[in-house]
């Protein structure tokens, strides 16, 4: 859902939702977010509003000191309610957004470094394995360079031939 779609569901203007501060409450356990709502008739004045599980919205406005019990909209409560439930999932859109751009940003910086290895001589499956791996030097993660140079030896490496087939045929002598 859009922003807009969710401001027209609850009938909230963008200057309603300017009125609107999100708090924390570090006072509390579980710690609890609420919302600061400034009066549209009094600039000075400020409720607060909150959900409480079991009991639902509170507000400290008159109607909701009184349960909202002379509010007759659709919605059963205050405007500020409201007003606090639109801009909590403005809220929670935008960071739903930021979430998902940094997982963007993220994956284009894997891919760059995946590439990068590739042009140092690691094949896709080295490259790969050398991304998953956390390898650090002197404490600090360890750069591209020191990745390719390391995991590169795994192309240079020939198998160790062990055994008595491949001694066999080879004689010992001290004075070659």
């Amino acid at each position: 859902m859009t922003i807009q779609e969710t401001l027209n569901e609850l009938n909230v203007s963008e200057s309603q939702l300017d009125n609107c501060f999100r708090a924390i409450d570090l006072n509390t356990v579980p710690v609890t977010i609420f919302y600061k709502v400034r009066s549209e008739s009094d600039p000075d004045k400020t409720y607060a509003v909150r959900f409480l599980h079991g009991k639902g919205f509170t507000c400290t406005c008159p109607s909701g000191l009184i349960a909202f019990s002379n509010c007759y909209n659709k919605f059963n409560c205050c405007k500020h309610v409201r007003w606090a439930m639109a801009a909590e999932r403005v809220y929670q859109a935008a960071s739903e957004a930021a979430q998902e751009a940094a997982y963007r940003a993220e994956q284009a910086e894997r891919a760059a470094r995946l590439a990068h290895l590739m042009e140092l001589g690691l094949t896709a499956e080295l490259a790969a394995e050398a991304l998953s791996c956390r390898l650090e030097v002197i404490g600090q993660p360890a750069d591209d360079a020191t990745l390719a140079r390391i995991y590169g030896t795994k192309l240079r490496q020939q198998p160790i031939r062990k055994g008595r087939a491949y001694n066999d045929n080879r004689s010992f002598s001290l004075m070659r």
